[in-house]
């Protein structure tokens, strides 16, 4: 948070977004789940933990107002997920932190990794809840 006042102009504002502890961190969840399901090694410690990447409003309040900012506000939302079509929530792994891993896989594994998310309901899309925080610098 220091760096982030020191970079930020005074007067400026802060964004910032992250999964709500509220609820399943999708699409991420889902995903950690399939590949450890399929016995995937964790690309790095705490991979499938999905705990390490949510946070409460109240966090988010607490790391705003202790990085000096003010006028902060945080909130939830809901956000749809959807893909145009089921495959793209498959290959949508591809852009996560699991994408390395995943491309490193045998095409047979890649191909039951693919064929797990499309017989999920992630598939078929969902709702993403996240915590929102603003602030700006004095």
């Amino acid at each position: 948070m220091a760096e982030l006042h020191r970079v930020l102009r005074p007067g400026g504002t802060v964004a910032v977004a992250i999964w709500s502890d509220q609820a399943s961190p999708e699409p991420f969840a889902t995903y950690a789940s399939i590949l450890q399901g399929l016995g995937v090694v964790e690309p790095y410690p705490y991979a499938y933990d999905t705990s390490t990447v949510t946070m409460s409003e109240d966090d988010v309040e607490g790391l705003l107002v202790g990085g000096s900012l003010l006028d902060v506000k945080v909130g939830t939302v809901e956000l749809p997920l959807a893909w145009p079509e089921p495959s793209w929530a498959a290959h949508g792994i591809l852009g996560s932190s699991f994408g390395p891993t995943v491309a490193k896989l045998s095409p047979e594994e890649r191909d039951s990794v693919f064929n797990s998310i499309l017989e999920d309901d992630l598939s078929r899309g969902g709702v993403m809840s996240a915590v929102l925080g603003w602030a700006t610098r004095d």
